[in-house]
């Protein structure tokens, strides 16, 4: 509203030419104030049906997946050797293996020539 009400006031004063001052200034950047108006109102409007288009999407994936869960859980219940094949690799993908001491293969409290020795590494490495 204001930058086409200034737009106004200087299609006014056109006869005059460029106007002398602080007023020639804003005349010289009145397109770059224009332009700057209406992208402030363009982009979010953009923004607003391209983040519309997006949730669509997500809901149609959202939906696919809740019809498959629907359709597994039926057969789930039909079918007693996929409940345990199923309820077998539930088990298997929840195990965490817990490192011990062990596992380790190199610590920063011992120096890597003290761990070859304890190890044995030196002669392996030698007859490599």
């Amino acid at each position: 509203g204001g930058a086409l009400y200034l737009g106004n006031l200087f299609s006014q004063l056109a006869p005059l030419g460029k106007l002398p001052g602080w007023y020639g200034i804003v005349q010289a950047f009145y397109p770059a104030l224009l332009t700057y108006a209406v992208l402030f109102n363009v982009i979010p409007l953009g923004r607003n049906f391209w983040i519309k288009r997006q949730n669509e999407k997500i809901r149609q994936r959202n939906k696919i997946r809740k019809d498959w869960k629907t359709a597994l859980a039926s057969s789930i219940q039909n079918n007693s050797r996929l409940q345990k094949k199923l309820a077998a690799a539930k088990r298997m993908g929840t195990e965490l293996k817990q490192v011990g001491a062990d596992d380790i293969v190199f610590d920063t409290k011992q120096s890597f020539d003290e761990v070859k020795e304890q190890k044995g590494l030196s002669d392996e490495m030698k007859r490599f």
